[in-house]
């Protein structure tokens, strides 16, 4: 199943990102098309996500195109593994460079995941809590060049009895919240929008 994607039209080409699960977990990795000359390419692994013995999947693209991020338990460059971290690769002359991991600012002993990246960077993501395994959302501010320590955001976004997977709008307008345990819920997780407001 295909359960979330990016897109960006970078050198005026259309691309879609997108994760695949095969074998109920045995592999989640990051799947890529292009649409050349109108139609569409035969989706292929992503280059930085090739070996199959990690998972890497949730892609979001920042605003210009330029950089690609996904969340991943691929061991670091010194070989320690984690067990989801937030990561990226930059776009280099056309094709994407090494995996870089966002670091111990972002990243934790407790599973991070499923960003989202607004105009000016900033970073929004998923962070369970290794004691309880309830999901919040938290966000971190690019300035600088460097991710300001990540904040818990309110109730009006942390709601519910656990809340994951937030998808904020490029301008950061608004939020919308995979939220399960709402009063008004259908029966199990429903999805919420939160607009900003001064």
């Amino acid at each position: 199943p295909l359960y979330s994607s990016a897109a960006s039209d970078v050198y005026k080409r259309q691309e879609i990102y997108f994760c695949v699960n095969i074998g109920s977990n045995t592999y989640m990795t990051t799947l890529f098309t292009r649409q050349i000359n109108n139609e569409w390419t035969e989706p292929q692994i992503a280059p930085f996500a090739r070996d199959l013995r990690y998972f890497t999947i949730e892609p979001c693209f920042s605003a210009d195109g330029q950089k690609l991020f996904f969340a991943s338990n691929h061991p670091d460059s010194l070989g320690k593994e984690h067990n989801s971290d937030i990561w990226f690769v930059e776009r280099l002359d056309g094709t994407w460079g090494q995996r870089q991991n966002l670091g111990t600012v972002i990243n934790t002993d407790a599973p991070e995941f499923f960003p989202s990246v607004t105009n000016d960077g900033t970073l929004y993501f998923t962070r369970d809590d290794n004691i309880t395994g309830i999901s919040y959302i938290y966000r971190s501010r690019f300035i600088d060049d460097n991710y300001s320590e990540p904040g818990l955001l309110p109730e009006q976004i942390n709601a519910g009895r656990s809340r994951f997977n937030a998808w904020i709008s490029p301008d950061e307008s608004f939020i919308i919240i995979p939220i399960f345990g709402m009063q008004d819920s259908y029966g199990a997780t429903d999805y919420y929008v939160s607009f900003h407001n001064k």
